[in-house]
């Protein structure tokens, strides 16, 4: 199982990780910095 990409949102606090197709599949509350944001690409297909 990978991430196709996280993003950090500090505005509400919200954290997206999945895929492209269903960027909104999961999603999870952390209390993090604002105006933060984070790119990871970490797929097989990169």
């Amino acid at each position: 199982m990978y991430f196709t990409y996280v993003i950090f949102s500090g505005k509400f606090n919200k954290i997206y990780i999945g895929s492209s197709s269903d960027p909104e599949k999961r999603l999870l509350i952390l209390p993090i910095q604002k105006n933060l944001r984070i790119f990871l690409t970490d797929s097989p297909s990169r």
